[in-house]
């Protein structure tokens, strides 16, 4: 993995055998701003992208066996799975959609970005039917609001996505009643 080999040096590894002296001795890491490489290279190839976030899990993953947190990590990681999500979104990929949340069994599908949008606001407001269905039987919430206050529902319709909108309007009324037959 590219992100451990970096902390491969031989001092680096002594001087993280002294568990309080991780966090201060991690800044010293060279070469280890892999979210910037990311934002300058502006676009990836589904398999780069893939690669990437496979690494960059694992080495949380990583950590978190060692009982460390990641305390800087948390915005970069979702700023960087949302946008991976977001490219799969945009193109229609399906397939590349079901890998990358398949790969990723911690990642919450609803979760929103900076502007309030999960990945299911995000393909109502684009009509991409085939991502709606596959985002709803992820557990995508059909009934999640915007920072503005807008369902996905609400977003496929001001978009004239009927088809998309027709469906989330369906698995609104199925949800409604399901949980009223549950609560019963």
């Amino acid at each position: 993995m590219v992100l451990l080999k970096l902390w491969c040096k031989e001092s680096f590894q002594e001087a993280l055998l002294v568990r309080e002296n991780f966090c201060s001795h991690l800044s010293c890491v060279a070469g280890g701003e892999l979210f910037d490489f990311l934002a300058e290279k502006e676009s990836l190839t589904e398999e780069e992208a893939t690669e990437f976030l496979k690494q960059i899990l694992s080495g949380v993953c990583y950590l978190h066996s060692l009982q460390i947190a990641h305390f800087d990590l948390k915005d970069e990681e979702d700023s960087f799975v949302m946008k991976a999500i977001i490219h799969a979104i945009n193109d229609d990929n399906v397939p590349g959609l079901q890998h990358l949340l398949g790969s990723l069994s911690s990642y919450d599908v609803n979760q929103p970005n900076k502007y309030g949008r999960t990945p299911l606001h995000l393909a109502a407001n684009n009509g991409i039917l085939d991502v709606v269905r596959y985002l709803c039987l992820m557990g995508a919430n059909v009934e999640a609001l915007t920072s503005d206050g807008k369902t996905a529902e609400d977003l496929a319709k001001s978009e004239q996505h009927e088809h998309v909108a027709g469906l989330l309007a369906r698995l609104r009324k199925v949800s409604l009643h399901l949980t009223s037959f549950i609560f019963l």
